[in-house]
């Protein structure tokens, strides 16, 4: 599955709509998900949805698959969620 099938541009970059599973055996993009009539990513990551290591290691993971570099990548809303918003910027 290309990622950036999903990229929506926007203003300074894309976002793209991540629905994130935590504690996994693997870190992989394992599908899509529509919440709310809205697709999103499903990803997976190793981490632990705890002291925000979960979305650490989404940033990590984005970073080499898309090849750019995690200071490129910010979560824009959902920190304590599964659905996140990610702004990339260009």
């Amino acid at each position: 599955m290309d990622i950036n099938n999903f990229l929506k541009k926007c203003k300074n970059g894309a976002e793209l709509l991540v629905y994130l599973t935590p504690s996994a055996k693997h870190e992989k993009i394992t599908g899509i998900v529509e919440i709310n009539n809205t697709k999103a990513v499903k990803i997976s990551v190793r981490a632990r949805p705890i002291d925000n290591m979960a979305n650490i290691d989404l940033i990590k993971f984005l970073s080499y698959i898309l090849d750019i570099p995690k200071s490129s990548i910010e979560i824009m809303s959902g920190h304590s969620s599964r659905l996140k918003k990610i702004h990339i910027s260009y």
